[in-house]
């Protein structure tokens, strides 16, 4: 199984997460599945100075909006569907989970 993790922070202020994407796949079934999400609460800021901004633009398949909560909540129970978490205990995963919420948070 590989998995690939995607933020989208704002240029003006890098920890404001725009947007949250991911990647898996699944080398034994050989599926493929990507999600995007549009963080709901930073709608009203977006990129385009400095970098593009493609928040819009997600090629593979329909976009979800929501709180930066809802987005990681989301990773969360697909990485535990997947049995990406095997071996690890679930305290191991709630710190990685919420390591990467500290960073997507001011």
């Amino acid at each position: 199984m590989f998995l690939s993790l995607d933020f989208e922070w704002w240029e003006r202020n890098q920890s404001t997460v725009l947007e949250v994407g991911w990647s898996m796949w699944d080398t034994l079934t050989r599926t493929h599945r990507s999600r995007h999400w549009i963080v709901k609460e930073n709608l009203n800021k977006s990129n385009g100075r400095f970098v593009s901004d493609n928040r819009m633009n997600f090629a593979f398949g329909t976009s979800s909006r929501g709180s930066l909560d809802q987005a990681l909540s989301a990773l969360q129970r697909e990485v535990d569907s997947r049995g990406l978490t095997e071996g690890l205990t679930r305290s191991q995963v709630r710190i990685a989970c919420v390591s990467v919420h500290a960073v997507c948070k001011p």
